[in-house]
């Protein structure tokens, strides 16, 4: 924690660190109102930044008065985001795949990063329908995440959370089988597997 406060101070306008500081904040569970505003001073700095919107969106939901409106309506504005610069990303590549140099490199390396947070941006969307019930639209964003990235462990289990919660234990048992497969140190997955 000290670490990531130290980076904070020292880069108060840096978008990832202050990413990066509020997530730990969340994951610890420890001050939802400190990670809600670095997150929103975060956004302030990058409105476009997908996955922190996507994250801010996880802490409004959360306990002990979750606005699911808002951060339903967050989420969809991260996939939005994630799904149009991936594409953007695509398609400035597509047009110079062999281009050389620093604006080459610059190129796949946003297309990269792009390809990195949309199936997170995906997975935390897709979370969000299953806390509400809405078991269809969590399916289908599962599976856009899954063509995205088809080995990415959390996709797999958040599938398997899916099968288990309509009646199909034996289809999310196979899941969680393939995501711990994949990342054998998966907690949720290894977890999820022992209970079922």
């Amino acid at each position: 924690e000290g670490q990531l406060r130290r980076e904070v101070a020292q880069n108060p306008t840096d978008p990832d660190a202050l990413l990066a500081f509020a997530l730990f904040l969340t994951k610890s569970q420890r001050t939802r109102g400190e990670a809600r505003e670095t997150l929103e001073r975060a956004i302030e700095l990058d409105p476009e930044h997908a996955l922190t919107l996507s994250c801010l969106a996880e802490v409004l939901a959360s306990p002990p008065s979750p606005d699911w409106d808002s951060a339903l309506q967050m989420h969809l504005k991260a996939a939005t985001l994630a799904r149009d610069a991936t594409e953007a990303a695509d398609q400035a590549v597509e047009r110079d795949p062999d281009e050389v140099g620093a604006e080459g490199c610059a190129r796949r390396k946003e297309q990269r990063k792009w390809k990195e947070q949309l199936p997170g941006v995906l997975n935390n969307l897709a979370t969000h329908y299953l806390r509400i019930k809405e078991f269809g639209k969590a399916n289908e964003t599962w599976i856009e995440a899954l063509h995205v990235d088809p080995e990415r462990a959390d996709t797999l289990v958040g599938m398997a959370t899916l099968r288990c919660e309509t009646g199909d234990v034996e289809g999310g048992e196979e899941l969680l089988h393939i995501a711990t497969a994949l990342d054998s140190f998966h907690v949720k997955g290894l977890t999820s597997l022992g209970v079922v």
